[in-house]
């Protein structure tokens, strides 16, 4: 091979080799938070922060948050949205973009991986632990980390906050318990939630690097996820390339 084909196949390895370090580099996607926990829980702030309306038409879209004025939980899956809410007592359930959030955390994930869980993780603190692994092994993953959980979950607590207007003290028990809350047994549900330790007064309490929606396979249930274990076939999706 002649000097000057050396150089180009050189040149052109060199341009290969750069071209997949800087892929390596680029985030796989961008985690967007309007309004923060803290303003709700210490000042009250109740106020829309974003409208969901401008979010349709995102297939790739996944978005979690709570209504203005704390008046029901937002859930996003690919594009499409399930609001839920109290009324009469009783869970409404919308598929509109026409919404006000108080608090909304969203990214677009057009491609999603699935990572095996290992056999003995059960709890949520569990699954804390291993998505900071995660984080750490895998190149282009940051922090707030979306990611999703499907299966048959042997438990998942969950509420949808109606908050009584003029209420100005807020505490956790309180947002769980001011509309409609219970527990799942050995059910069927999609899980999207954020992972970030650095997060914490803005996208999650104090107590958990995890703020998590949820909702049932057949549509009929979604709100915010208190608690859960996860069992055999549960399955984890992280964002990949």
């Amino acid at each position: 091979m002649g000097k000057n084909k050396k150089f180009i196949v050189a040149v052109l390895g060199l341009g290969f080799y750069f071209s997949a370090c800087h892929q390596q580099d680029v985030p796989l996607y961008q985690t967007t938070i309007r309004g923060a926990m803290r303003s709700i829980m210490q000042k009250g702030d109740l106020t829309t922060k974003a409208r969901l309306d401008s979010l349709s038409g995102k297939p790739a879209l996944y978005a979690l948050g709570a209504v203005t004025d704390l008046k029901g939980e937002i859930q996003i899956f690919a594009g499409q949205p399930l609001i839920s809410s109290v009324v009469d007592s009783q869970l409404a359930l919308s598929q509109s973009f026409k919404h006000g959030a108080a608090l909304l955390a969203y990214a677009e994930v057009a491609k999603w991986q699935k990572i095996d869980l290992p056999a003995e993780l059960s709890s949520r603190d569990d699954l804390e632990t291993f998505l900071q692994s995660e984080i750490t092994r895998q190149p282009g993953l940051q922090q707030p980390m979306p990611f999703l959980l499907r299966g048959q979950l042997p438990m998942l607590k969950w509420h949808v906050i109606n908050w009584v207007e003029g209420d100005s003290v807020h505490t956790h028990e309180k947002h769980r318990t001011s509309g409609l809350h219970g527990e799942l047994r050995e059910q069927s549900v999609e899980v999207f939630g954020f992972y970030s330790s650095e997060h914490h007064g803005i996208l999650s309490h104090h107590t958990t690097d995890i703020h998590a929606h949820f909702k049932t396979t057949d549509a009929n249930l979604a709100g915010h996820v208190d608690d859960l274990e996860i069992g055999p076939g549960t399955e984890l999706f992280l964002p990949a390339r």
